[in-house]
């Protein structure tokens, strides 16, 4: 704590220098900010276990949130902005002494050139675990309740200096501490971390390099400490060799050192280069050039290296067509760990363009062929085509079909598959707008004879009557591979009401059912909810809502929750 606030003086001492060190404030605006108050109240039941017998229970909750931001913006010089933040919440529970409480303070000293920021976080926590009564022998004992208080505390330290001409400096330091009045034997009350980083960056127009470094020291319960480091570094380097060639070299380093307690020391590090490059002769042909290579290791473990590469052509022999080939490489470890190389190559044929004014159509094949070092030689086709067509403003249909065949040895059960989409959208009247879809996913060893269907659809319907009155609704149900079971359908409604600028009424309404057999047995699982909501803003500094929320109405699991809300805004 002594170290948190001497690192926290320290940083307002700095801010308070520059404030002395600078002019009168240019421009100073009063504090303003928000205070909001919020009452919360929950029922629910609840299965309590006495002796031998379960029964249910009518648990009520309820618990005040507060909540106070307090902001200041003033200008110190006229590139020198100081900005200063507050908040302090509260969480208090009616039925307990439970509390949370967390205060947070900020600055931030901004410029131009450079911006440092500080922040300190204090927080409580007050947590009471009731009594239990345990049955043994016939006699029952009585454990008697216990508090547990939870303090917490972080402090932040940020700072960023970038100029036109030197690099730019990241520089972060954050301390956390947990502690708890109640401790467990041989347990400490509190725990610590502290983290630090700092990174380095150059760039021009060609070339940029970057370096950064930073450690983390943990100390549990226990009194075990930990200690991690890094430090990674790289470059990447631009070669524009002709207008219309050039490519791109980059390299990665890092390197992870860890130290726990009194076991070994671990060091892992990683290696990480690449090149693209790109051409483009004219603008209906081109090619494209990717090479990645990894190498990685780690204390007790062999290095392992990994890469991937691809060459793409492409052309484009007319406005409608385009035409793309390629291959490649990757590394692909198989089960004994060892690299392999697997390997590919890809076309894809692609038309598009306009039917007539309403109507575009675009229809695509594409043939992929693998070579894995395992499971050997297997081929993908797939042709897909989708269609949009418009009737006017008022309606607008839009369609997707796709056929695909997998000859890989393990998909022989769903060799083929097809799935189609159909969307309209109308507005059959000037104040109401609908949204009609339906899709169907069917796979199998045969392209007619499936083995597995999934189909779903949905319709959205938005209603305004009248200005400031609009109704929503909607109904969607979706099936499962791979016999369409189980279905989920969802129906929900919802109504909005903003009569003026002052009040504002929401109500809702949704049920989700799932009807079916799994494993052959029957299932039926169903839930609902409902919830209304308003709104009342006197005015643009004062706000006030409730809410009050119903799940599974009528019903055994009934859960209940309202919610009053008071936010005032002050200062400006």
């Amino acid at each position: 704590m002594r170290a948190d606030m001497r690192v926290l003086g320290r940083a307002m001492a700095l801010t308070l220098a520059g404030v002395l060190a600078g002019v009168p404030a240019a421009s100073a605006q009063g504090i303003y900010g928000t205070l909001q108050l919020q009452f919360q109240r929950s029922e629910e039941d609840q299965l309590v276990a006495s002796d031998s017998t379960r029964r249910s229970v009518r648990v009520v909750r309820s618990q005040w949130l507060r909540a106070l931001d307090l902001h200041q913006q003033d200008y110190l010089r006229r590139d020198l902005l100081l900005d200063s933040n507050v908040r302090v919440s509260e969480v208090l529970q009616g039925q307990s002494s439970d509390l949370s409480r967390t205060p947070q303070g900020s600055m931030r000293l901004i410029h131009p050139s450079f911006q440092l920021s500080a922040s300190y976080q204090p927080s409580l926590s007050r947590t009471t675990t009731a009594a239990l009564g345990v049955a043994a022998g016939g006699a029952r004992d009585t454990l008697p309740a216990s508090t547990t208080t939870t303090r917490y505390r972080e402090t932040q330290l940020n700072g960023h200096f970038a100029n036109a001409v030197l690099p730019s400096l990241d520089m972060s330091w954050t301390r956390r501490r947990r502690e708890q009045d109640a401790p467990v034997a041989g347990l400490s009350s509190a725990e610590q971390s502290t983290q630090r980083n700092v990174r380095l960056a150059y760039s021009r127009a060609l070339w940029n390099v970057y370096a950064t470094g930073g450690d983390q020291q943990q100390t549990d319960r226990l009194g075990r400490g930990a200690t991690q480091s890094q430090l990674t570094g790289g470059f990447g380097r631009r070669f524009p060799v002709r207008r219309d060639l050039g490519f791109n070299l980059q390299y990665d380093g890092s390197t992870f050192l860890s130290h726990f307690g009194d076991r070994r020391d671990s060091r892992t590090s990683s290696q990480n280069a690449g090149i693209d490059g790109d051409w483009r002769p004219g603008p209906r042909y081109g090619a494209s050039l990717r090479y990645q290579w990894r190498n990685t290791g780690a204390t007790g473990v062999a290095r392992l290296t990994d890469q991937d590469g691809s060459l793409l052509l492409r052309a484009t022999p007319s406005r409608i067509a385009i035409l793309t080939a390629g291959a490649g490489i990757r590394t692909a470890r198989t089960v004994t760990n060892q690299p392999a190389l697997q390997k590919y190559v890809t076309s894809i044929a692609t038309i598009q363009g306009k039917v007539r004014r309403d109507l575009s159509a675009t229809g695509s094949a594409s043939h992929t062929t693998s070579w894995d070092p395992e499971s050997g030689t297997s081929s993908v086709q797939t042709l897909n085509g989708s269609t949009a067509m418009g009737f006017g403003r008022r309606a607008h249909l839009d369609g997707s079909l796709q056929f695909s065949r997998n000859g890989g040895v393990a998909a022989a059960a769903q060799r083929y598959s097809n799935v189609w989409m159909l969307r309209l959208q109308s507005t059959p009247l000037r104040t109401i707008e609908s949204v009609i879809s339906l899709r169907s996913t069917r796979v199998g060893s045969s392209l007619w004879a499936p083995n597995g269907i999934a189909r779903g659809g949905s319709m959205d319907i938005h209603w305004r009557p009248v200005k400031p009155f609009e109704l929503l609704g909607s109904l969607s149900t979706n099936g499962a591979l791979p016999h369409d079971q189980p279905r989920t359908t969802t129906r929900s409604a919802s109504a909005r009401w903003a009569g003026s600028a002052h009040w504002q009424m929401d109500a809702s309404w949704s049920r989700t059912s799932s009807p079916g057999s799994l494993d052959g047995s029957l299932t039926s699982r169903e839930s609902e909810s409902e919830g209304a909501r308003l709104q009342w803003t006197p005015s643009r500094r004062l706000a006030m809502s409730g809410n009050l929320t119903r799940r599974d109405p009528g019903r055994s699991t009934e859960t209940r929750q309202v919610d009053l809300v008071f936010v005032w805004s002050f200062g400006r």
